[in-house]
């Protein structure tokens, strides 16, 4: 479990921020966690504590925030990030007579810590909407009839603009630093 101020010494020393910086970093990070979806697992005293994996998210979310993403795309970021698509083709967890979808974030860490290299795209389509999506190789070949019934819908919208967050060599640096 980690707390704000661990992420704010991580995040510190992997930007070089200066000393008299910290402190405005630290309260950037505290904003941060309270305006979008950064759920706490517990209590370390009387701080939040975090899971490593919500800690690797506020690590991509500061980046876009820096770089002057809104309020409601970093939301839609964070939602991304930490809740499982079932209907996307996300990677499962094997467990005693079962399996879990894995969340971005969590396949994320899996693939970094297999050496991949991906990005996080946050793309505006040409309708003007707003669609967050990675770049690795899906593990498993498309189903063919949901192509066919993407296809009949009149296919994919084309993107106008896209923000890139180097996702693997952010978390790579992220965990590194954690010693995670």
């Amino acid at each position: 479990m980690y707390v704000i101020r661990d992420a704010t010494n991580a995040f510190a020393k992997l930007d070089k921020t200066p000393p008299d910086e910290v402190a405005p970093l630290d309260k950037s990070l505290r904003n941060l966690s309270q305006r979008v979806y950064l759920p706490a697992a517990g209590r370390e005293g009387r701080a939040d504590a975090y899971a490593l994996e919500t800690i690797c998210t506020l690590r991509m979310l500061h980046k876009a925030s820096v770089f002057g993403l809104d309020r409601w795309q970093l939301e839609k970021l964070a939602q991304f990030l930490q809740v499982a698509d079932p209907m996307g083709n996300g990677r499962r967890e094997k467990l005693a007579g079962r399996s879990r979808l894995l969340s971005p974030i969590e396949e994320a860490m899996q693939r970094v810590r297999a050496g991949e290299a991906f990005s996080v795209v946050i793309a505006m389509l040409s309708d003007g909407t707003f669609k967050v999506r990675t770049d690795w190789e899906p593990d498993e070949e498309p189903d063919e009839a949901a192509e066919e019934i993407l296809a009949a819908l009149g296919g994919t919208l084309s993107e106008d603009a896209r923000f890139v967050l180097p996702a693997s060599r952010l978390l790579s640096e992220l965990l590194a630093e954690l010693g995670a």
